[in-house]
């Protein structure tokens, strides 16, 4: 090979300048494989698609457990596709990944929160007619909501990741909410002896005892009835009763057992602070508005959030609220219409526009919202029950 080169760069070059023609045909040819490696290497780790700008290119990655599932990148738009047959989708624990329920393959998994890398499986198991899931802080453990799709019966379930260990509840257990990693809040009412009180206890069964029994009548009339929390002191715990007609929201005294109306409503979201509240009711045309008051039932006038509850999500210090809301753009040059990115301060009510349809530029409708404020992303499931990610740039 060198005696190659000295005969070609000889004819062409002056003697003088020998060595750096031998020079520049060496590092021409160093050039030429290290871009076939190179290109070999990004094409085997699904990142040449999302570098080089194509689109819907997808990336398969092995499980454990030996299946195949994909992500697909969308270079354009800021809103990314992490995974489909979704339901309750949460952040993980580290931060890194976002676990759901795959409804197609009945267990659970977890996609990178980045977009890239391994989808992989949380649990070998298997779980049927699950509905819903409600995720322990830690997410070391899981209730499954289980509805049987012929009698329509609500059962309840809960799941240890870390030794595999499926319990059904008790029937008699209502709503329920994760008090921290290991304990829930509940309503217990038993339809035969029309007993109706507040229990707290493990999520397995042990440790438990009643907080207060309930004196809203008529119990057996209610359609249910949902928990919320403490208040910031710990001394009241903030509840609701809906009805078909309506919802009220209620607060009651852990000491005096006292029960008080606070405000009426469709839906609630009490604050991570426990200070003040999320309440949903409609317009008079019907659509929905969604507004904050605090645990007196004062409604702050400044805030009005144009869209649903289920769409919205407190910031974790409760001064402002994250929100998906239904907009629809029509004019000569484009036609567009789905939901759009906004945020609002609490205490001035100013609304700043986050994403726009314009930016988007195709039809999301959001059934359930939360934000990770560190990295200025918002995670959303769509009514297709895909899992999709929002670039905020915060």
């Amino acid at each position: 090979m060198p005696r190659i080169i000295s005969k070609i760069t000889k004819k062409i070059l002056p003697k003088s300048r020998f060595w750096l023609g031998v020079s520049i045909v060496v590092f021409i040819g160093i050039l030429g494989i290290g871009g076939f490696f190179g290109y070999q290497y990004l094409s085997l780790r699904g990142d040449f698609a999302k570098i080089f700008g194509r689109n819907n290119e997808e990336q398969n990655e092995e499980t454990p457990e030996g299946k195949v599932l994909s992500a697909t990148y969308e270079k354009k738009s800021p809103i990314s596709f992490l995974s489909d047959n979704a339901i309750s989708p949460a952040l993980s624990s580290d931060g890194i990944y976002v676990n759901y329920f795959d409804t197609a393959r009945n267990t659970f998994y977890q996609v990178p929160l980045s977009g890239s890398g391994r989808i992989r499986a949380l649990s070998k198991k298997t779980f049927d007619n699950v509905i819903k899931v409600l995720w322990s802080f830690d997410k070391s453990r899981a209730i499954l909501i289980e509805q049987n799709p012929n009698t329509k019966v609500v059962s309840k379930s809960l799941y240890v990741f870390s030794d595999t260990e499926y319990k059904k509840l008790s029937d008699n257990i209502c709503y329920l909410y994760w008090k921290d990693d290991k304990r829930i809040i509940y309503h217990y009412f038993n339809p035969e002896g029309s007993e109706s009180n507040f229990s707290e206890g493990d999520a397995d069964g042990h440790s438990w005892g009643k907080v207060s029994d309930i004196f809203v009548e008529p119990v057996s009339k209610l359609q249910y009835l949902r928990v919320y929390g403490y208040t910031s002191n710990n001394r009241k715990l903030v509840f609701s009763v809906i009805t078909k007609q309506g919802g009220t929201l209620f607060l009651l005294n852990i000491a005096t057992k006292e029960i008080t109306k606070v405000i009426d409503g469709n839906d609630f979201r009490l604050s991570p602070d426990g200070k003040s509240f999320l309440f949903e009711t409609k317009n008079k045309d019907g659509s929905f508005i969604t507004k904050i008051a605090n645990l007196d039932g004062n409604i702050n006038p400044k805030v009005e959030i144009p869209t649903s509850i289920n769409k919205c999500y407190w910031r974790k210090d409760g001064t402002e609220v994250f929100y998906a809301v239904y907009k629809k753009i029509k004019n000569k040059e484009k036609s567009l219409s789905g939901d759009e990115f906004w945020k609002v301060k609490v205490d001035t009510g100013m609304q700043t526009p986050l994403i726009s349809l314009e930016e988007i530029e195709k039809k999301y409708s959001v059934r359930e919202i939360f934000v990770i404020e560190k990295e200025g992303v918002v995670v959303f499931l769509d009514n297709d029950n895909g899992i999709y990610k929002v670039e905020l740039g915060m």
